[in-house]
């Protein structure tokens, strides 16, 4: 990104959110309750134990559903839609004037835009975008779909300046500007939760849950897709967030009367493990409560400005094979993982041969590349070596490492004479010599 790009974007940061700009918070709709939590994460950044924090709890006054949070931290004020009561509703953080500011059909999801003081919102049923001011004036609707489809997820970038919906049936992830115009299709797929990441190089990648099984990252213009990880079993997700190294979402299973039970999903891209959340959070009081979490966010403006770096490079690997056996089969190690906060960091693997798969016999010299947007590389070097079970056998030489069973430069070969056996030779020789001439001399 060009300084003045990074410049115009901390200055804007800096006028919304004042002294909120290194925060980060996180909220749970808990449908038991009736009631949103939430808490303040670790700092300085750090994001470990997040579900360990103390919540607050925010009484709604009225059973309603929260299918979907959003948070203006200027004015501590979250915001929340019910889609079965057909309402957009706000609240202070202390659990003061809570209104209903909307009365719109089926609002699936919702989106801040702090920027410009608007809301967004996609109307399940209706089959349409719309968009109003903070305090819910001025409603208008700026686009629909002709054919049978349902909006669900929503996100908005004030700064680059566009909106990001997906939609049922019609299986798409759109891009469009604030005004929900120049619509194009990032991805041919129906996302289910959504979290877009703003990179150092003016570029955004979005993280998506999909087909109810499946984490996968793709930039904006739709390359470089990729799926990070698919589970065995199904569940609905929603409401995707990712601080650090940890993507989190509210995971729904649906009973046989229909009633949706929530669990909390987090999963570590570090260690590629998922981690589901029971359904008891600890209050600030030290009481326990369990909830029932239907959505999840994490809103944070949390800088990822370290230089990014592998971690957990894998140690060299040494394998013996039977006399008559040509390879090694199902070779595999730990992948190494990356720094929690560097801006949008790739790592690709280098060299022959693959995890879990075959090597010839020899030393076979591996590597894993990582790169970041703001420009910055680290490298991880390692080896498999292959080698039958006889200790005297040669491996086949590999450029710039010494092979087992063969000379190191500048060490004696075993079978030649070393230095000193050279010089004992030597003096006898000249001994030699010498008693020749002497004897010539007495011969005289």
């Amino acid at each position: 990104m060009a300084r003045g790009g990074i410049w115009h974007i901390s200055v804007l940061v800096y006028a919304i959110f004042g002294f909120h700009m290194n925060t980060a918070q996180i909220f749970i709709g808990d449908s038991n309750t009736p009631g949103i939590l939430y808490a303040s994460l670790p700092e300085p950044r750090d994001d470990t134990y997040i579900m360990d924090t103390r919540f607050t709890l925010i009484r709604l006054s009225e059973n309603r559903g929260i299918d979907g949070i959003d948070y203006d931290p200027e004015n501590e004020m979250v915001y929340w839609n019910d889609f079965s009561g057909s309402q957009i509703s706000r609240i202070q953080l202390d659990g003061t004037n809570q209104e209903v500011i909307i009365s719109t059909s089926s609002p699936h999801s919702i989106a801040l835009d702090l920027v410009n003081g608007k809301i967004y919102w996609t109307m399940y049923n209706d089959k349409a975008i719309s968009r109003a001011n903070l305090d819910g004036s001025s409603v208008e609707e700026l686009f629909k779909y002709t054919s049978f489809a349902q909006p669900t997820s929503i996100l908005v970038d004030p700064v680059s300046g566009f909106l990001l919906w997906s939609t049922r049936l019609v299986n798409q992830v759109v891009k469009a500007t604030l005004n929900a115009t120049n619509e194009e299709v990032v991805r041919p797929i129906y996302a289910e939760g959504m979290f877009n990441e703003e990179c150092a190089d003016d570029t955004t990648r979005l993280f998506y849950y999909t087909e109810k099984t499946k984490l996968g990252v793709t930039n904006l213009d739709g390359s470089s897709n990729r799926i990070i990880k698919v589970f065995s079993e199904k569940t609905m997700g929603s409401s995707l967030s990712k601080y650090g190294s940890k993507l989190f979402w509210s995971a729904q299973s649906r009973s046989p009367s229909f009633t949706l039970t929530g669990l909390i999903n987090e999963y570590d891209m570090k260690s590629s493990t998922l981690t589901i959340h029971n359904s008891t959070v600890t209050l600030l009081n030290g009481d326990e409560l369990v909830i029932n979490p239907l959505t999840t966010r994490i809103i944070s403006h949390t800088p990822y400005n370290e230089p990014v770096a592998i971690e957990g490079c894998p140690d060299n690997i040494v394998v013996n094979i039977d006399e008559n056996a040509s390879n090694a089969s199902s070779i595999s190690w730990t992948e190494p993982g990356l720094n929690s906060w560097s801006s949008c960091p790739t790592m690709v693997f280098q060299g022959t041969g693959t995890n879990e798969g075959d090597f010839s016999l020899g030393i076979t010299e591996l590597s894993y590349r990582a790169s970041d947007a703001a420009g910055n590389t680290d490298d991880c070097q390692f080896s498999v070596t292959v080698r039958r079970s006889s200790a005297d056998e040669t491996l086949p030489p590999t450029t710039g490492q010494p092979t087992t069973g063969q000379p190191t430069t500048g060490q004696p070969t075993t079978g030649q004479p070393s230095g000193s056996t050279a010089l004992v030779t030597s003096c006898s020789s000249v001994l030699l010599v010498l008693c020749i001439a002497l004897f010539l001399i007495v011969l005289k």
